[in-house]
């Protein structure tokens, strides 16, 4: 077919649709429905705006403390250097310790010349994997992932 300047699709062996026909001839074939405007309606958007102050759990909490003791440690130390960034995210910030290799990727964090920095980063893993142990629970019970 490739490069035959034929307006037609193969479909089986015998069979082939124009797809050039008119359109109202394809559209009396296919009921559609009608498309929805909106991702979420009014209705489910209401339902997800907190009324009052939202609650973190124990593990949650120690995963934002490990995060802002790493962010602090950051910009303490990096805040005099030319590279300094005051929006530094998760990345950034590794990639300031850790540096990178010839290749361009990030060179492990047992490489960082920063002890305190090690420190901090193990900190918030250990708390991230707990949080991770305690969301696992519910994401298969409220079936997000099939067992």
């Amino acid at each position: 077919m490739r490069g035959s300047g034929n307006a037609t699709t193969k479909q089986s062996k015998n069979t082939s649709i124009d797809c050039h026909a008119d359109k109202s001839a394809r559209n009396d074939k296919v009921k559609s429905k009608p498309l929805q405007t909106r991702l979420f309606n009014d209705e489910l958007e209401s339902s997800f705006i907190p009324t009052k102050p939202l609650g973190f759990s124990d593990e949650a909490k120690e995963v934002l403390q490990a995060g802002k003791e790493l962010f602090k440690h950051y910009h303490k130390q990096a805040k005099d250097e030319k590279s300094y960034n005051p929006n530094a995210a998760l990345y950034d910030i590794k990639a300031h310790f850790q540096g990178f290799n010839d290749k361009g990727k990030m060179n492990p964090s047992q490489k960082a010349q920063d002890e305190a920095y090690k420190e901090r980063l193990g900190t918030l893993n250990y708390a991230l994997k707990n949080l991770a142990k305690k969301i696992e629970i519910k994401v298969y019970e409220y079936e997000f992932l099939l067992p």
